[in-house]
């Protein structure tokens, strides 16, 4: 496992003795365990958004589809709402903030890219994370990925790639 301090080095300086304890909810190659949780919400999102007029039964049969392709581990045993495609009903920003996690994926894919590159080069994954900062100018978010040398998360085999070297990690 990744040590805390070495994709955070200064973080001593502000948290002391916690600083592992810090920078371990923050820097974790295990954060990267809420990307399906959070996929799946953002992909039935697509689906209904697609698909306005789909019945409640059709929202379910969606929902289950998603669990199966992103939590195929999952299993509600006998409780029938949630086993049956309610539990996305449970998702409370679906109706308060649509596409709510799409940008911690993002953030969440470009921060692991980051995290790997501390892991050879501290100098390099600093400049890349602070090069978008560094422009002082709104940017789309594929030109801020560009300027800081990392893979853009919505090109294909990326994401991908970067959970191999989570994987390898944990």
């Amino acid at each position: 496992m990744v040590s805390n301090t070495s994709a955070s080095p200064t973080w001593e300086k502000f948290f002391g003795e916690e600083a592992d304890r810090a920078t371990g909810s923050c820097t974790s190659p295990r954060r990267s365990l809420f990307l399906p949780l959070q996929l799946r919400v953002d992909h039935f999102q697509h689906l209904v958004y697609d698909k306005p007029d789909a019945s409640p039964d059709e929202r379910k049969a969606m929902w289950q589809e998603m669990e199966r392709l992103y939590l195929p581990w999952r299993n509600y045993g006998d409780l029938p709402h949630v086993a049956g495609g309610g539990f996305w009903q449970l998702q409370r920003h679906i109706y308060l903030n649509a596409f709510y996690y799409i940008d911690y994926c993002l953030a969440l894919t470009c921060a692991l890219q980051i995290w790997k590159l501390a892991e050879s080069d501290r100098s390099a994954a600093t400049a890349a994370y602070e090069a978008p900062l560094r422009a002082r100018r709104p940017a789309a978010f594929a030109e801020m990925v560009a300027e800081a040398g990392l893979h853009n998360p919505f090109s294909v085999g990326v994401l991908g790639e970067v959970l191999a070297e989570v994987r390898g990690a944990l």
